[in-house]
């Protein structure tokens, strides 16, 4: 694994911006994949689609902190192991004025040590993907994994997003402006440790989640600001004393999945929610003693936790709607004392009753029924029957 320092602001592939050390000249090899690239306090622009181990424009493999790589219009930048930085401004930047600017971040995990690893000031299009973990800050610098100002757009995939232990400022392991757009997909986002450090803080703007929100004790989940409109199709769950979302009456806060109180009896969202149209094999669960034990209350959709209709008997109406349609025959249809439905039977059957039953049900053409309905006599001996015509 080599470290290269950048020694000149320039294009990340130009050989002139880079020097195997932070004080030397330039015209070492462009990083790749192995390598290290450290800013080393320089502006590097990334006009095509480079690949490298770690980026960083902080002090972690040595050099000056400051400066940043600043993605250019249609390209994707790719950090295999994780993203470090310790400077100011970001780390990886996409700024400018163009909406139609599109650009694409990939990497394994991102770690902040100081202030932003991802910053987003432009209005064009960030798309991010984390193939692992992306989690909040660690020190009391309001450091956030990605910033989004203005009216930035960011598309972010992650299997797991978590805040982490700030305990100053502004912060959150995403940070949205008052005019972002930001949609999220995760399996799971969780509270960090302190409660300045959410997984999300929505700052105004449009923030729509994909995954299951689970909040810590020591943070909730989501924090939403000003006039944001969120939208989260997932599980919320509230942990003890700390909601998953915590907002003011000016959110609109949209979710469908399951609301989970915490054992001692903590919502899962602090203020006002709209529920989203069709919400889906969901629940409610709330705290019965405030001790660990609780209750249950489900939606019409979630038939695995209640009968079928066809379990039911007919036209008996149970759940949210639901409408039995299970026949069941009446005590009387059913012999003496065989048990039916939640009683026995009561029809008490006799050898004329079921003789007349069985000759007046044989009339087709050729049956006995019928023969003995055409006879004048009947004989009483059994071949005399056997050639009645």
């Amino acid at each position: 694994m080599a470290n290269r320092f950048a020694v000149a602001s320039g294009n990340f592939n130009d050989t002139n911006t880079w020097s195997t050390t932070a004080t030397g000249s330039g015209g070492a090899s462009v990083p790749v994949a192995g390598d290290n690239a450290i800013a080393n306090n320089r502006t590097v622009t990334i006009t095509d689609n480079p690949t490298c181990d770690n980026i960083t424009n902080g002090t972690t493999y040595g050099g000056t902190a400051g400066g940043g790589f600043v993605l250019s219009n249609g390209t994707t930048l790719t950090v295999l192991d994780s993203v470090l930085t310790g400077g100011t401004g970001g780390t990886i930047r996409l700024a400018g004025t163009d909406s139609s600017t599109v650009a694409a971040v990939t990497i394994k995990s991102a770690n902040v040590i100081n202030t932003d690893c991802i910053l987003h000031s432009g209005t064009g299009t960030l798309t991010v993907n984390c193939t692992t973990v992306l989690s909040g800050g660690t020190s009391a610098n309001a450091s956030r994994c990605i910033n989004v100002t203005a009216a930035g757009i960011l598309n972010l995939t992650a299997s797991t997003i978590t805040g982490g232990s700030e305990t100053v400022g502004t912060t959150g392991a995403i940070l949205g402006g008052a005019s972002s757009t930001i949609t999220i997909n995760a399996a799971s986002l969780t509270g960090g440790t302190s409660q300045l450090s959410p997984a999300v803080n929505a700052n105004g703007g449009i923030c729509s989640i994909t995954g299951n929100l689970l909040a810590s004790t020591g943070c909730h989940v989501v924090t939403v600001i000003s006039t944001t409109i969120l939208t989260v199709l997932g599980n919320v769950t509230a942990a003890n004393g700390r909601n998953a979302i915590s907002g003011t009456t000016n959110n609109a806060i949209r979710v469908s999945g399951s609301f989970i109180y915490s054992s001692d009896g903590t919502p899962p969202i602090t203020q006002k929610l709209i529920l989203n149209t069709t919400p889906t094999l969901a629940f409610t669960r709330y705290a019965l003693n405030g001790a660990g034990t609780y209750v249950d209350m489900f939606t019409a959709d979630n038939a695995p936790l209640g009968p079928a209709t066809g379990d039911v008997r007919f036209g008996v109406s149970y759940g949210s709607g639901q409408v039995g349609t299970c026949q069941v025959p009446a005590a009387g249809s059913v012999a003496l004392g065989v048990p039916v439905d939640n009683t026995t039977g009561t029809a008490v059957l006799t050898a004329d009753a079921i003789w007349n039953s069985q000759t007046s049900a044989m009339t087709t053409a050729g049956s006995v029924g019928q023969r003995l309905a055409n006879c004048s006599t009947v004989a009483t001996t059994g071949d005399q029957i056997a050639n009645l015509t």
